[in-house]
């Protein structure tokens, strides 16, 4: 039997930019995140990949606008992420009352069903 490898981490390397609510104490950044970059100015913390393309989308979206091609491909990209977790929050929380809460998209605010 092989023995279970958990995913490396870069050792000190914390995003603490990212969701609050699903990390309290900061989000740790792998070593495969190649978009990870230490922020400015020198204070030693880093922000992770996924926060990096999530700024770069609002960026996007305040310059082209919501009506571009290319925003409303990560729009409804997201969309779909939200719709597959709320409808499975939905169905939890009816049969099992769990209380798990719906996910809102980072985009536009909405909560998609």
């Amino acid at each position: 039997m092989r023995p279970i490898k958990s995913p490396s981490i870069k050792r000190g390397h914390i995003c603490y930019q990212c969701n609050i609510d699903s990390y309290p104490t900061g989000k740790p950044i792998l070593d495969n995140d190649k978009l990870a970059e230490p922020l400015p100015g020198g204070s030693g913390k880093w922000i992770c990949g996924s926060y990096v393309i999530e700024e770069l989308n609002k960026r996007k979206m305040k310059v082209l606008g919501l009506q571009h091609i290319d925003v409303q491909a990560f729009i409804q990209k997201e969309d779909n992420d939200c719709k597959h977790w709320n409808n499975y929050v939905k169905r939890v929380n009816q049969t099992m009352g769990a209380g798990l809460k719906y996910q809102k998209n980072k985009y536009t605010g909405r909560t998609p069903f």
